[in-house]
């Protein structure tokens, strides 16, 4: 099928680090944002400090798109390796945009040449580092997308670095696109776009961990603690960038041990407070996870998954710390595990843990990944007050000065105390991190111990009663049923719409649903017995070597999935691996 008739377009542009790949994906990722499109954003880039190869890819799409695809239709080469890594992933009548290369051979005969001046347009228009704002240019004519919004992103981008940048990005852009109007007029990729988007709430761009950061403020966090490690460091520097106008703490740590104590000794003093981190600096965290346990502090644990052991693959992406989390530190403990799909399930998810964990005072841990931290994501129905959060569990003042005798720690039938914090008067107790009686002073009882450790795990039955059940996409009968939890989530559900399409084409009446789960620990034992346990054929989906949520679905209900793709090359699933694949247990 000819790309003009396409409603989707996929974008890639790569080159050395410093060349200004991402920040040029995301000037045009707005521009068509803004003007009623759908957008994915997906970045790769080296665990390097400097240098090294980059790519930003945009899918761009007239309806919902949620995730990334191997084949491109136009790949912008601001050096020769971009062109022979990429090269493979072009599509037949697709386009390459690049300066210079000698690349008129055999070998790219089904690809439309773009032989654009980069470096002398640029030196013309601002200096060298202009590059990447005249392909900018180039790449709105390609699409036949309107230059003016591109220049209005690019004013909005550069407005704070004065108007002699913003006009000399503006005459760069303007500079590309003129060059192809003049010399390749007859190089279009897309045309009739029909931009325009209905929604009744708010539409946004923006990546997973922007979206858990505006969550984490919507839901009244006022204490984050925090030592960078990627991928979850942009939470830091978003939540630092709004913290005087939402009245919040923000505090750098000198590591991840410091940064859960300084969290758990905010929440403690009556804030609501949170932490977040990867793997390996949520191994350091671990022992402090056991202290808020044993001390029924809340407090939301952010994960953000990347390849490991070790430092691993630190800038690419796994879903393989599912196991670690649900049995983190040392002894038994209730918690909560939860795993947003997309950045608008990040926004609500991430302030239930903050209620959940206040309600029933236990560690909440949000386990993200560096493909649903880093890319970008269009939210198109946003509900700022779809969850009302509130603050529970505290006695009041006056509350506490009817109580005979505080107890921090009083054995309830739901296993939850009454909290209060520190300078309330009678509300004097101690916080202890050995094993203690209701008022909190040590004990080595027998009886004791055995009454709290029953008392904190009463709340486990009630948790389990609260907590949503997984989302079954699709038909409730099925010939296939895909099970996934976490990311996967948006390349699983365009993937089915596609082969939906493709099945309706060749009058193919197979159908295919999907279970996400969002909600991991307590497990969902019923919904997912209920689902898969009259499932024909189950194909399971994950990002890690050894199928973790398959393990845990045999060992919370007895099922055994045999099917599995597994992915564990740092690269997250793309869509045509999915399409493959069902069609591949659908014949």
């Amino acid at each position: 099928m000819d790309i003009r008739e396409k409603r989707e377009v996929a974008i890639k542009i790569g080159g050395e680090a410093g060349f200004g790949i991402k920040a040029a994906g995301l000037i045009l990722g707005r521009a068509l944002f803004q003007s009623g499109a759908e957008i994915f954003g997906y970045s790769e880039y080296p665990s390097l400090i400097r240098g090294g190869h980059n790519t930003y890819q945009l899918n761009i799409s007239e309806g919902p798109v949620q995730s990334t695809t191997k084949k491109i239709d136009v790949l912008l080469a601001l050096d020769k390796k971009t062109a022979e890594l990429h090269k493979a992933e072009i599509k037949a009548g697709g386009f390459i945009i690049f300066d210079g290369l000698n690349l008129d051979s055999e070998d790219w005969a089904e690809i439309n040449l773009i032989d654009l001046p980069l470096g002398k347009i640029a030196e013309d228009n601002g200096g060298l580092m202009m590059r990447n704002t005249v392909a900018l240019g180039a790449l709105a004519f390609i699409i036949d997308f309107n230059i003016q919004l591109v220049e209005a992103e690019i004013e909005k981008n550069f407005r704070r670095k004065g108007e002699a940048v913003v006009k000399a990005n503006k005459q760069a852009a303007r500079a590309g696109y003129d060059y192809l109007i003049k010399n390749y007029s007859a190089k279009r990729a897309i045309t009739n776009w029909s931009w325009g988007r209905e929604t009744a709430g708010e539409s946004l761009f923006l990546t997973g961990n922007d979206a858990t950061a505006e969550g984490m403020l919507q839901a009244g966090c006022n204490f984050y603690a925090a030592y960078p490690m990627t991928p979850a460091t942009s939470i830091l520097h978003t939540l630092i960038e709004k913290q005087k106008e939402n009245q919040i703490v923000v505090h750098q740590a000198e590591d991840e041990i410091s940064a859960i104590g300084v969290a758990i000794g905010a929440s403690l003093a009556g804030a609501r407070a949170g932490t977040g981190t990867s793997g390996g600096g949520f191994s350091l965290m671990v022992e402090g996870l056991g202290l808020a346990a044993m001390t029924e502090t809340p407090l939301v644990v952010i994960n953000s998954q990347r390849p490991a052991p070790a430092t691993g693959l630190p800038t690419w992406t796994d879903q393989g710390d599912l196991n670690f989390v649900l049995y983190a530190s040392h002894g038994e403990f209730p918690r909560i595990v939860v795993a947003p799909g997309d950045a608008e399930e990040a926004f609500y998810l991430i302030q239930e843990a903050f209620d959940w964990s206040e309600k029933w005072q236990v560690p909440v841990i949000v386990l993200l990944d560096k493909m649903l931290s880093e890319s970008d994501f269009t939210i198109t129905d946003l509900k700022r007050d779809k969850i009302k959060t509130k603050r529970e569990g505290f006695l009041s003042d006056e509350e506490l000065k009817r109580v005979a005798q505080y107890k921090r720690y009083e054995i309830t039938a739901s296993g939850v105390s009454w909290r209060a914090v520190p300078g309330q008067e009678g509300g004097v107790h101690l916080a202890n991190s050995d094993e203690h009686d209701e008022e909190g002073f040590s004990s080595e009882e027998a009886d004791i111990r055995q009454q709290m450790m029953d008392k904190r795990f009463a709340k486990i039955k009630l948790i389990s009663g609260e907590l949503r059940e997984p989302e079954l996409y699709g038909e409730s009968e099925a010939d296939l049923t895909i099970v996934g939890w976490g990311s996967v989530k948006g390349t699983i559900s365009d993937a089915l719409e596609e082969v939906r399409k493709q099945k309706l084409e060749i009058n193919n009446s197979k159908r295919v649903n999907f279970l996400h789960l969002n909600y991991l620990w307590p497990f969902p034992v019923e919904k997912v017995r209920a689902v898969l346990g009259k499932a024909k054929k189950i194909l399971l989906v994950e990002n890690n070597k050894t199928g973790q949520l398959g393990e845990l679905i045999k060992q919370q209900t007895g099922i055994e999935i045999k099917n599995k793709f597994l992915k564990y090359d740092g690269r997250p699933f793309f869509r045509e691996e999915i399409i493959d694949k069902i069609n591949e247990l659908t014949r």
